[in-house]
């Protein structure tokens, strides 16, 4: 038996996929290849196949994780040549490569960096000249610094049962602007914590008292 890390990209309509269907997914794209996969030998059968740390349905990735387990070496290169053949329109898998059996990937991964741009309507500009767009951009990007640099980031949570502040500080590892204004923020990533991006967006929004479209993508797993 091969445990077989797959790294893969999610965009356009498979951000649709929810996580729970992705290793379906994947598994099945693998059986029409020619690849066996290992099965489990619980009650419940299934293919021996992980996927690290669930995304949040709808949110953009190219640092998405799979580990699954195939019964004969299958050559990495053909894998990921064929198996794009067969997957959803806008995942791909970006490489594959053979670990350990015994590595568990979930108990290895402790963190998840994304990257968060601010989507301004055009409306907002209407006869504005240079300068006053771009004095509009930054008024946005210093509130965002502004509202991460805050002691405690409280922020709402809602379950279907009840809402409640919670802070998202102590979740977040560490951020920076890049050159474009765009922000890539490192934040938790583990069963006891993980936090959800769309929580840093909510509280923001909240924060500046406005409303405004923005996209969000995880660009890395992290893991030990």
């Amino acid at each position: 038996m091969y445990k077989l890390r797959l790294t893969y990209m999610k965009s356009k309509s498979s951000i649709y996929i929810p996580s729970i269907d992705i290793c379906d997914v994947i598994s099945k794209a693998l059986i029409r290849i020619g690849a066996k996969l290992v099965y489990s030998k619980s009650r419940n059968v299934k293919p021996e196949i992980v996927n690290a740390s669930t995304l949040p349905i709808g949110i953009e990735s190219n640092g998405e994780i799979c580990d699954v387990v195939i019964k004969e070496h299958i050559d990495v290169a053909y894998l990921v040549r064929e198996i794009n053949k067969t997957l959803p329109v806008g995942m791909i898998i970006l490489g594959a490569q053979y670990v350990d059996m015994k590595e568990e990937i979930n108990k290895r991964v402790y963190a998840s960096t994304y990257e968060i741009e601010l989507v301004y309507d055009d409306n907002m500009f209407y006869e504005m000249n240079k300068k006053q767009i771009e004095d509009i951009k930054e008024w946005y990007r210093s509130m965002f610094e502004e509202y991460l640099e805050e002691s405690a980031i409280l922020v709402l949570k809602k379950t279907p049962y009840r809402q409640e502040r919670i802070d998202i500080k102590p979740d977040i590892l560490e951020y920076t602007f890049l050159i474009d204004n765009r922000l890539r923020i490192t934040v938790y990533t583990k069963k006891e914590r993980n936090l959800n991006p769309e929580y840093i967006m909510s509280g923001y929004i909240e924060y500046i008292n406005r409303d405004i479209k923005y996209n969000i993508k995880r660009v890395k797993i992290l893991y030990k």
